[in-house]
């Protein structure tokens, strides 16, 4: 073998240790050329039994707006969840997405040894139909990010939205293509479709919460003067 060839490989192979690494679920790599930086996931470890139900999942959920996880990962300790908001008004769904305490994402959780799990991002929808609803959290992209995505049919419009964080606290949403900025400007959403088809929306920005209480506060935003009007004003858009 020539002496280049060697030198090739050595310099292919120090490259790789230097840049390969699996942390809980996100396995890549990290190749520096000349002229190009790359990352893959090609030709690295990962776990059969998690990639053969993510493709089985991925099949079944064909009525979500973007297709669920398939990529290959390592078996990882992370969760993520999604319930369903009791809401005081009959005529609101409410949807929310949290993250588990695991790992990186224990520092949002503050000075808080209660809870498991953490809100990041509430739908509260006008008019939903509860019969075409569809939602779901995925862990997947455990331990930098948790992703959720949902689908609902109201009375006058269609809804596909998706919302993420990282474990800095970064979070967005994004509905019907409108983005919201959850960690700036709050994880609340309420939704008002009007009768033109048009969506409108009022976003809040609450204190920390604990996750067992947080479904009440929610119900108290009904009580708020302003929001109501906000939202009586909404229904009446022609």
């Amino acid at each position: 073998m020539k002496y280049l060839d060697m030198k090739v490989i050595f310099l292919t192979i120090s490259v790789i240790l230097l840049f390969h690494f699996a942390s809980f679920g996100q396995t890549q790599l990290q190749i520096k050329t000349d002229s190009l930086f790359v990352i893959t996931n090609i030709g690295l470890p990962f776990d059969e039994k998690y990639l053969k139900d993510d493709i089985l999942r991925s099949r079944k959920d064909s009525d979500l707006p973007i297709s669920s996880f398939n990529f290959p990962v390592t078996r990882y300790t992370g969760s993520a969840g999604v319930r369903e908001m009791g809401i005081k008004d009959e005529n609101f769904y409410g949807v929310g997405f949290s993250i588990g305490n695991h790992n990186k994402f224990k520092n949002l959780f503050k000075n808080d040894t209660v809870s498991l799990y953490q809100d990041f991002f509430v739908l509260l929808c006008y008019s939903a139909n509860t019969d075409s609803i569809g939602e779901k959290v995925s862990s997947r992209n455990f331990p930098d990010y948790i992703i959720g995505q949902g689908y609902m049919q109201t009375k006058f419009c269609n809804i596909d939205y998706t919302a993420f964080i990282d474990y800095n606290g970064i979070s967005y949403a994004i509905i019907n293509e409108k983005v919201f900025d959850l960690s700036a400007n709050g994880k609340v959403i309420i939704l008002v479709p009007s009768i033109d088809g048009s969506l409108n929306f009022i976003q809040v920005k609450t204190p920390y919460l604990n996750y067992t209480p947080a479904n009440n506060y929610y119900k108290t935003l009904f009580n708020d003067n302003k929001i109501n009007s906000l939202i009586e004003m909404a229904k009446q858009t022609k």
